[in-house]
C-alpha cells in the first residue's frame, strides 16, 4: 500500500511538455466535466480564505447546455438527410440508399454527437477515419493532443498526436513501491502512413530522447483520413486552427455560481444545526451525563462487505472533557446560583437564505444567456405531458435560433466532409454498397469541380419537434380547407405537410403526385369511354328509313 516516489519531479516534467494551448483546452474541458477545482482545499476545511477553497457543489451547467444543444441538433429524429445535387427519381433513391448504408455502418450519428460535444466543450475536435475488418471505424481524439496541418479548404494534410502522461516505473528489486516517471506518447498520420512511436521517458533534466518507431502502417489511401472540426471559428489569425468553446468567456460566472450554491448550502446546514454558546460556565463543565466518542468499524479499502480490520474513533472534545450528549431526552442543567450563566442558540432568520438564493439564480440566468440555452422547468409547467410542438419551439426560441447557427457550422465543417471522407474510403477500398455506382458516376461527371471536403450534397434538416396526433389532424384539416378555398397551391401544402407525411424530396414527391394524378385522369377517361361504348351497344339506334324513290317523268 506504499505510494510510489518521485511524484513532484514527474509532475513537473509533465507540465514542461504540455503546451500553453494544451493547458488551455484542458482547462476548458475541466469546466465541462466539473473537475476544475481539483487540488484546492475542502470547502469546510477553514485552512484558507473561502475564495481559495473548492466549492462543495459544482453545477454542471456547461455539460447540461452542451447535452441540450446536442439533443436539438442531432437527437432522435433530428439527424439530417443527405441529397445529391442533380439527381432525381430512381437514381436519387439509389444514391440515398447507399448513403444510408454508409452512415449506418460507420456509426456516423454517434460519432457526430461525440464530435459536436467535443467541439463545444473545448473549441475543436479531431476525428480519424479508416477501415477495420472490412468495416468503417471513426475514432475521436482529444484536440489538445493534436496538431493538424491544413490546406486552403480546411482539409487535414497531416496530423501529429503527442502528449505527456504519468506512469509508475517498478523497482528493480520488486519490493519497493517504484517511482513515478513522465512519458510522452507520439503518433503521426499523413497521406500514406500511420506511424505510432514507442513512448519515451523524459530525461531527468526534462529533455526528450529520440523517438523510435513502434508500429508503421501504410493505410493505403491517397489522402490523410482525418477531419479537423473547429467549432464556430469565425475570423482567426493564420496559425490559429482552433474554434471557440461555448463557455470560454464565462469561467468567472461559472465559478461565482458554484460558490453561491456552496455558500447557500453551508448556510442551510448551519441553520439546520444551530450553534450553542454558554456564558459564565466553567470550562469543561458538562451539563449532561457523560457521552462516548463516536466509533465506526472500518476495513482496509472501505468497500462494502469486507471484514473490519480496525475502527475509526472521533477526536476528543476540545475542552478536554467527555463528549456531551445531545438528544431530546437529555436536559442540559447548570448548578449553582451564578447569575452570569447564559445559554444561547444561534439560528439564521427565516429570510437569511433568500439573498443567497436570489444571487445564485441571477448568476444562473447570466450563464444560460451567455451559453444560449433555455432550461425548461417541467415541474412548474402545467400539463407538461401534452405540450405542443409549437409551444415547445416558442419556449425554446432563443436556443433554437442558436442551434440554427450550429446546424450551418457543423454541417459544413464536419457532416459534409465526413460523408465525403466515407464515400472516398468506400471507393478506394472497393467496398460494396447498393447505389454506390450512381455516386461514382456523379463524381466522374463533376471531374475537377468535385470536392471531397465539400461535396455537392444538400443537408435536409428536420423540424425540432414533430406535431402530436391532434396537431397533425388540425394541420391536415387546415391544409385541405386552404387548398379547396384556393388560398394555397399544392406545392405550398406539400411543403407545409412534408414532415407530417414523411416526404424527403418535395420535387420528387410533386412529380410523383402529378404522374399519379395524370394516371388517374387517364383511367377515368378510359372508364367513361368504356361506359359510353357499353351504353351505345345496349341501346342501338334504329336504322334511318329509306327515302322514297322519285317517279320517272
Amino acid at each position: 500500500m506504499q505510494e510510489p516516489t518521485n511524484h513532484p519531479e514527474a509532475l513537473a516534467n509533465l507540465h514542461k511538455h504540455l503546451t500553453h494551448r494544451a493547458k488551455r483546452l484542458a482547462t476548458l474541458e475541466r469546466y465541462v466535466e466539473g473537475s476544475q477545482y481539483e487540488g484546492l482545499p475542502d470547502w469546510f476545511s477553514g485552512d484558507c480564505p473561502l475564495w481559495a477553497r473548492a466549492p462543495c457543489i459544482v453545477d454542471l451547467v456547461v455539460k447540461n447546455a452542451i447535452t441540450s444543444n446536442g439533443d436539438l441538433l442531432l437527437g432522435e429524429g433530428r439527424f439530417p438527410a443527405f441529397r445529391f445535387e442533380g439527381l432525381s427519381g430512381d437514381e436519387a433513391n439509389s444514391a440515398e440508399k447507399a448513403i444510408e448504408q454508409i452512415i449506418k455502418q460507420a456509426r456516423l450519428k454517434a460519432a457526430s454527437r461525440e464530435t459536436f460535444e467535443a467541439g463545444q466543450g473545448c473549441g475543436s475536435a479531431c476525428v480519424i477515419f479508416g477501415v477495420r475488418s472490412k468495416r468503417f471505424f471513426i475514432d475521436t481524439v482529444r484536440a489538445g493532443w493534436c496538431t493538424p496541418t491544413l490546406d486552403a479548404e480546411g482539409a487535414v494534410v497531416a496530423l501529429e498526436i503527442q502528449y505527456p502522461y504519468l506512469a509508475v516505473e517498478p523497482a528493480k528489486d520488486g519490493d519497493s513501491p517504484g517511482k513515478w516517471v513522465c512519458k510522452v506518447f507520439r503518433r503521426t498520420i499523413d497521406k500514406t502512413h500511420d506511424i505510432q512511436f514507442h513512448p519515451v521517458k523524459v530525461n531527468p533534466d526534462g529533455t526528450l530522447p529520440a523517438f523510435t518507431v513502434d508500429v508503421e502502417v501504410a493505410h493505403g489511401f491517397s489522402f490523410c483520413p482525418v477531419i479537423w472540426f473547429p467549432h464556430l471559428q469565425g475570423c482567426a489569425i493564420t496559425n490559429d486552427f482552433d474554434g471557440r468553446a461555448i463557455h470560454e468567456r464565462l469561467t468567472d460566472e461559472i465559478r461565482g455560481h458554484d460558490f453561491a450554491l456552496s455558500q447557500r448550502h453551508r448556510a442551510a446546514l448551519y441553520a439546520g444545526d444551530p450553534q450553542w454558546t454558554e456564558i459564565g460556565v466553567e470550562p469543561g463543565y458538562n451539563p449532561t451525563s457523560p457521552g462516548r466518542q463516536a466509533e465506526m468499524r472500518a476495513s482496509l479499502t472501505g468497500r462494502p462487505g469486507e471484514a473490519a480490520t480496525g475502527s475509526w474513533v472521533s477526536e476528543k472534545p476540545s475542552h478536554g472533557g467527555k463528549a456531551r450528549k445531545k438528544s431530546p431526552g437529555d436536559v442540559w442543567q447548570y448548578g449553582g446560583k451564578n447569575p452570569e450563566v447564559q445559554v444561547k442558540l444561534h439560528t439564521l432568520p427565516g429570510d437569511a437564505l433568500q439573498a443567497l438564493d436570489a444571487h445564485a439564480k441571477d448568476l444562473r440566468t447570466k450563464l444560460t444567456e451567455g451559453l444560449g440555452v433555455v432550461f425548461l422547468d417541467m415541474e412548474s409547467m402545467p400539463n407538461e405531458s401534452r405540450i405542443s410542438g409549437r409551444a415547445f419551439e416558442a419556449l425554446k426560441a432563443r436556443q433554437l435560433a442558436r442551434v440554427d447557427y450550429y446546424r450551418s457550422d457543423f454541417g459544413d465543417k464536419f457532416l459534409l466532409p465526413a460523408l465525403g471522407m466515407l464515400i472516398r474510403i468506400a471507393i478506394e477500398t472497393g467496398m460494396k454498397f447498393e447505389g454506390l455506382d450512381i455516386i461514382k458516376s456523379q463524381i466522374t461527371a463533376a471531374a475537377e469541380a468535385w470536392s471531397w471536403h465539400a461535396p455537392p450534397i444538400d443537408l435536409v434538416w428536420g423540424p425540432y419537434s414533430l406535431p402530436a396526433g391532434e396537431e397533425e389532424e388540425l394541420l391536415m384539416r387546415g391544409a385541405k380547407e386552404a387548398l379547396e378555398a384556393g388560398f394555397a397551391t399544392k406545392r405550398v401544402i406539400v411543403e407545409k405537410l412534408r414532415h407530417v407525411l414523411g416526404i424527403k424530396d418535395v420535387d420528387a414527391y410533386m412529380a410523383e403526385l402529378e404522374a399519379e394524378q395524370a394516371e388517374v385522369q387517364e383511367q377515368q377517361l378510359q372508364t367513361v369511354a368504356a361506359e359510353a361504348k357499353a351504353v351505345a351497344a345496349a341501346n342501338p339506334k334504329p336504322a334511318p328509313a329509306a327515302k322514297p324513290k322519285a317517279k320517272a317523268k
